[in-house]
């Protein structure tokens, strides 16, 4: 019994495997080639024509692709972490927070790069370090994210602004900017990422 099953699903596999074969007429009962008509010189103009129309349609897209990409990189450039985070500053900080009347770390991460980037980020400093791309200390651009800790738990992060600087929400002072040489945050600093 055993092998007829076998052979069965053998005739099945062999059969599902075989290419088909178009051009079938019902008429005669047999397999025909199928001539496809050939096409005019207009036709062929025409497709010409057509295509060349694509192709400059293509090419005017990908330059206000390329265009709205340099306009973004332009936006991101220069102080817009820093503009975002100024009107943050001050803010008392409540842990698990998340809005102007109390915030932590990284609910105030979460709320500047959902505004510059349009990106969510997890409600979690540790969870934000193990994404994105690592980055080296003496490659840091603005907009990248600086986490702090201990050799054991990533528990802080900043986003860092030109001048070696980092924003971020304190527990003791609330949203505020510090130098990233400061000698508390310098002992604590754990690495950085880019998003």
């Amino acid at each position: 019994m055993r092998i007829l099953w076998c052979i069965f699903l053998l005739v099945i596999i062999v059969a599902c495997s075989m290419p088909t074969r178009g051009g079938y007429d019902r008429a005669s009962g047999r397999y025909v080639k199928k001539e496809t008509p050939k096409k005019s010189h207009k036709t062929k103009q025409r497709s010409q024509e057509a295509s060349q129309e694509v192709s400059q349609k293509s090419h005017s897209t990908q330059t206000n692709e390329e265009r709205t990409q340099e306009k973004i990189a332009t936006q991101l450039d220069g102080s817009v972490w820093e503009n975002a985070a100024k009107p943050w500053i001050g803010t008392p900080y409540r842990y698990g927070g998340s809005s102007k009347s109390g915030i932590d770390c990284s609910g105030f991460v979460m709320q500047i790069y959902k505004e510059v980037r349009g990106m969510s980020l997890p409600h979690k400093a540790s969870k934000m370090y193990d994404m994105g791309k690592s980055i080296s200390r003496d490659d840091l651009e603005e907009g990248d994210l600086v986490f702090f800790g201990s050799f054991w738990e990533i528990d802080h992060v900043g986003i860092y602004l030109s001048g070696d600087r980092f924003v971020h929400a304190s527990s003791s002072k609330g949203v505020m900017i510090s130098p990233m040489d400061n000698v508390y945050w310098e002992k604590r600093y754990q690495g950085a990422r880019r998003y």
